[in-house]
């Protein structure tokens, strides 16, 4: 597993123990286990990034769905 991975891994893991329901149908970004950036529009959640010097590459970006979320 890469560093990179690892990373990613750390993430999600931090994610799923997370109440999201406020964030139905929104873009996050996630990074060093906390929510930097949030929208509907994925390419503005990537501008809030850039605005905040984070590496666009670094954060993990998902979409959490509307509706029940089950995990």
């Amino acid at each position: 597993m890469t560093k990179k991975d690892a990373e990613i891994s750390k993430e999600h893991k931090w994610l799923t123990t997370q109440n999201l329901a406020q964030y139905a149908g929104c873009w996050l970004a996630v990074f060093h286990q906390s929510i930097v950036a949030q929208g509907k529009d994925l390419n503005k959640v990537v501008k809030q990034i850039k605005a905040k010097k984070i590496p666009d590459d670094a954060p993990l970006y998902v979409r959490v769905p509307e509706g029940l979320i089950t995990v």
